[in-house]
């Protein structure tokens, strides 16, 4: 009986001893690749090789100014759309993005620009309105003021004048309109140039043919 404990008891510590034991391999400690791949060196340089790649396929080709559509219309700056390509090139922004930017930026000028015009037309309508309802210059004289102002402009001023008049909506301004209506007073006002009176006696024969001579 006890020959056959210790046997049964060998045999068990000999499949424990072989289950525990870790399996080795002679050429392991001398396999530079291995090493690596179990302190994860390899490891992670392939990852930093991929991400680099993955990057490099990801970014867009650069971008140039020719590439990009200024809206009708409008006339681009060339060195402030030169700036742009720059900062969209830096910042990795595609074209199809970079298109979008010009097209928004386009609409906000258009905008801006017919806000602008917008007030400046009903601007021009208020001054033409309170010059129509001017005591003196409006209402039934109008026409015939204006036609007074505009001799004084062509008698005293310039084409330069009267362009600068037009073109910054000026000539509308009903204090202008005042100015230009006393000038044309003024001048119309003005009494007539003195002179020496030409005289109506009658005068003999040698005076008309010789003047003061032909009474001596």
């Amino acid at each position: 009986m006890s020959g056959e404990n210790e046997s049964t008891e060998t045999k068990t510590e000999t499949e424990t001893t072989e289950t525990s034991a870790p399996t080795t391999d002679p050429g392991a400690e001398h396999d530079p690749a291995r090493n690596q791949v179990e302190d994860g060196s390899l490891v992670s340089k392939g990852g930093e090789e991929t991400q680099e790649a993955a990057e490099e396929a990801a970014a867009p080709e650069p971008l140039t100014a020719e590439q990009l559509t200024v809206p009708e219309g409008l006339e681009a700056d060339s060195e402030a759309l030169s700036t742009f390509v720059e900062m969209a090139n830096e910042h990795g922004i595609p074209q199809e993005a970079a298109q979008k930017l010009v097209d928004f930026h386009a609409d906000f000028v258009k905008q801006m620009g017919d806000e602008f015009t917008n007030q400046w037309t009903q601007t021009q309508e208020d001054w033409q309105r309170q010059v129509k309802e001017l005591p003196e210059i409006g209402g039934e004289n109008l026409s015939n003021s204006l036609t007074e102002i505009a001799k004084v402009v062509d008698r005293y001023g310039s084409q330069e004048l009267r362009q600068a008049l037009d073109v910054t909506g000026a000539g509308n301004h009903p204090e202008v309109v005042k100015f230009l209506h006393n000038v044309a007073k003024a001048v119309n006002e003005q009494p007539p140039v003195s002179g020496q009176p030409t005289s109506t006696a009658p005068t003999s024969r040698a005076d008309r043919l010789f003047g003061n001579q032909g009474a001596n």
